[in-house]
């Protein structure tokens, strides 16, 4: 069994359709479109209303040989 890292999302790429996520340990990771259990377009709308630092999830963690990346993400809540 993984365990689910929590963060926030602190910046999000949409026409490249990637982001960022600062897990509550200070790592950031990498996550694209792909690693989003949601709806990919209401989160980008949803950044644009709430800003940075404001959209918590959890995910998995996984290395990479570009660096940390986020896997299975999904939304628990808007601050």
């Amino acid at each position: 069994m993984r365990l689910k890292v929590r963060g926030t999302v602190v910046n999000i790429i949409a026409n490249k359709n990637y982001g960022f996520i600062l897990a509550d340990n200070g790592q950031q990771y990498f996550f694209h479109r792909e690693d989003l259990n949601g709806n990919w377009e209401q989160l980008c709308k949803d950044w644009e209303e709430f800003g940075p630092d404001k959209i918590n999830v959890t995910f998995d963690a996984r290395s990479t040989p570009k660096g940390p990346r986020a896997a299975n993400v999904e939304l628990i809540q808007y601050t």
